[in-house]
């Protein structure tokens, strides 16, 4: 398996999505959706107040999370997200994907671009827990039918980052990892598994029976030797959010 080396500069920053951070799904032309989809996180739709596909025979059932239909969330989410696309589209420092193919590829920590990026088979992504993965797709980004993104050594969905410059399209049944920045539509075909985000700026998101889950991380607050906490811990939290308060509580015995 071919392997890239880490670039110096320009990816050790996560991309900062601001308020888009909580939403699993973002479009600004609307959603649709075939079959049974879950969604782990926030939903959302900007400026276009349409959603197909959500009741009935095809459901759509969201976890941890709202369905922000043309608000002042979805809207401040779409204005987070094209901060975040210019942040990310234009990172310096990047690495050409060889023919735009990220299959068989195994890849450390860096930005990586190309024009229609697509991928076959297997993405490999070797890093660390804070390691940070840019991927600049000039016009496209397409998955074949059951590829896969692999992550190893720690690497962490929260922090890979798609920024395509106009559709992005997940093949059935694939596993992609890392939050999809779409200039323009996002479509996942049948049985898509994405732990990530999809995150469109003008136009439609499709779904077709997709489970979808923004990434986590876990807080974790412990006491010293003279004193307690009350509240939650560990906390599970959504990427890029933060955890509920905790209160410390000081021995006086």
């Amino acid at each position: 398996m071919p392997a890239i080396p880490a670039m110096a500069n320009g990816y050790s920053t996560p991309v900062d999505l601001g308020a888009a951070s909580t939403f699993a799904v973002l479009a600004g032309a609307g959603i649709s959706n075939t079959g049974t989809t879950t969604i782990t996180g926030d939903v959302g739709t900007y400026p276009t107040a349409s959603e197909s596909g959500f009741t009935g025979a095809d459901s759509v059932t969201i976890t941890n999370g709202t369905n922000h239909l043309d608000d002042t969330a979805a809207g401040n989410a779409q204005t987070a997200l094209a901060v975040a696309f210019a942040d990310a589209s234009t990172r310096l420092g990047a690495t050409t994907v060889t023919g735009d193919t990220l299959g068989t590829l195994n890849l450390g920590p860096g930005i990586y671009s190309g024009g229609a990026l697509s991928l076959t088979g297997t993405l490999t992504l070797t890093g660390s827990a804070t390691d940070v993965w840019i991927f600049q797709a000039a016009s496209t980004l397409n998955t074949a039918a059951s590829s896969q993104i692999v992550l190893s050594g720690g690497a962490k969905a929260a922090n890979v980052y798609w920024a395509v410059g106009s559709s992005a399209t997940l093949g059935a049944s694939s596993t992609f990892k890392g939050s999809i920045l779409a200039y323009a539509s996002i479509t996942l075909y049948g049985s898509v598994t994405l732990e990530g985000r999809a995150l469109a700026h003008t136009a439609a998101v499709t779904l077709n029976a997709d489970n979808i889950t923004v990434p986590t991380y876990t807080l974790t607050y412990t006491a010293g030797a003279h004193g307690s906490i009350t509240g939650t811990s560990p906390q599970s939290v959504v990427s890029g959010s933060n955890g509920m308060a905790v209160t410390a509580v000081p021995d006086i015995g």
